[in-house]
Order: C-alpha cells, then sequence, then structure tokens
C-alpha cells in the first residue's frame, strides 16, 4: 500500500477533453518542480467526448495520479464528492478542471489549509470571467448569507481545502453546486474558521463553461428548497 500523501487534489471533468491535458500536465510540472507531496484524483463525470481516455493516459504513466470514471454525470457536486470520498491525503481540497485556478494558487491555499488544520480554506476571486458571471455570484451569495448565514461572500470560489478528518466528520451529501455552501454552513456551525485566499481568475484554458443563465436560476431555486427543507442546520 503507498505511503498516505500529504495533499490530494480533485478535479472533476465533464467534456473537458480541449484542455483536460493541459491543465493536469501543467498542476503535475508545478507540483513536481516544487517536491510537493501529494495525489491527484481526477473524476471523469459522464464526458461524452475523449476526457476519459486523456486522464486515463495519465493514470497510466504517474502513480501519483489516480482515476474513477462514472457512467452519467452527477452534477459538480457528484463528481467532487466522487473523487473526495477517494481522497486518501491528510489535506483534501478541489479546484476547477477549466485550468483557472494556476497551480501556484492552489498549492498556497493548501499549505494554508496545513497552516490551520482545524479551518475551512477557501478562495475568494479577485477577477471573473464575466460581468454576468460576478454579478450572479453576488447575488448568489447575497440570498445564501439571508438564508444560511455563511458569512462569505464568494461561496463557490475554489479551490476549497481542508483536512481529511474534518471533511469526513461533515458527511456531505450534495451533489450540485450547493457543495460548499454545504461545507461552509457545517463549518461554521462547528465554529470552526473559514479562511479566504485572494486568488486571481484566469481565462479558462479551453472548453466552455458549463454555467448558464439557466444554471444562475438553478441556484436560487436550490437555495429555497434547502432553507425550506431545513438542509444544512440539522
Amino acid at each position: 500500500m503507498m505511503e498516505r500523501p500529504l495533499y490530494s487534489i480533485v478535479i472533476s471533468f465533464y467534456n473537458e477533453e480541449s484542455q483536460a491535458a493541459f491543465v493536469i500536465k501543467r498542476l503535475l510540472e508545478y507540483l513536481t518542480a516544487k517536491n510537493v507531496d501529494f495525489e491527484l484524483i481526477l473524476v471523469n463525470n459522464g464526458s461524452q467526448d475523449g476526457t476519459e481516455k486523456t486522464i486515463t493516459a495519465f493514470a497510466q504513466n504517474d502513480p501519483r495520479v489516480r482515476t474513477t470514471s462514472l457512467v452519467d454525470n452527477t452534477g459538480f457536486g457528484g463528481g467532487m464528492l466522487t473523487g473526495l470520498k477517494l481522497a486518501r491525503g491528510k489535506y483534501i481540497g478541489f479546484t476547477t478542471a477549466g485550468g483557472q485556478v494556476l497551480p501556484e494558487h492552489l498549492l498556497k491555499a493548501f499549505d494554508t489549509a496545513r497552516q490551520n488544520p482545524q479551518a475551512v480554506v477557501k478562495a475568494k476571486r479577485l477577477s471573473r470571467e464575466s460581468l454576468f458571471r460576478e454579478l450572479a455570484s453576488y447575488g448568489y451569495a447575497v440570498l445564501a448569507n439571508l438564508l444560511f448565514f455563511v458569512g462569505i461572500l464568494d461561496i463557490n470560489g475554489h479551490p476549497l481545502v481542508l483536512a481529511k478528518e474534518v471533511f469526513d466528520s461533515f458527511a456531505i451529501q450534495s451533489k450540485n453546486f450547493m457543495i460548499n455552501l454545504e461545507i461552509l454552513t457545517k463549518a461554521k456551525k462547528r465554529r470552526l474558521n473559514i479562511i479566504t485566499v485572494p486568488i486571481p481568475y484566469s481565462q479558462r484554458a479551453g472548453g466552455r463553461s458549463h454555467v448558464r443563465l439557466s444554471t444562475a436560476w438553478l441556484f436560487f431555486k436550490q437555495l429555497i428548497e434547502l432553507r425550506k427543507n431545513s438542509l444544512f442546520t440539522k
């Protein structure tokens, strides 16, 4: 059995063939150069293109890379949750598949978590891909804070990192875009610190974002449903 790594990094891919190889290769090269003790868990979240073939090739050539493939897309949270449950590292976290987060900023978030093992560490995005995305995120955060009192204005910024023992104690269930909110709400309930790390977002390395106007509307509907059913607060 391989020795337990220090960091487990999860990336979930859904039809990201155009930039998956670039994103993975860039991350592996940077972490290797920095002599980081890590494992990289790549999740094929029901992709219909060549994503699965791409990520499998990395796992075949690097023992630090592990993959799993889902037949059907299970939602943003579903893909991340699948990878997080496989993680063996002392600190585990997830980031975007589009390459918006540079490797050095991802490592900064993990190092911050290691220095604060009883905290949840997440990105505070300093830039966004578009005005629409910025306004939608702000509106979502305002409503989420009114309903769940998390005290964070960039709820869905990635990466998000925490100690594996803390993550396991949360028993996260969200398989949609609410996974960040569930983690932050449970951290607040347990009076854990939430540390935000300022991170500039780059443009996507390729492919297309899966967030649409309809996605923003779905965010708001899910928030109201969660509050109505008193989820995350039990």
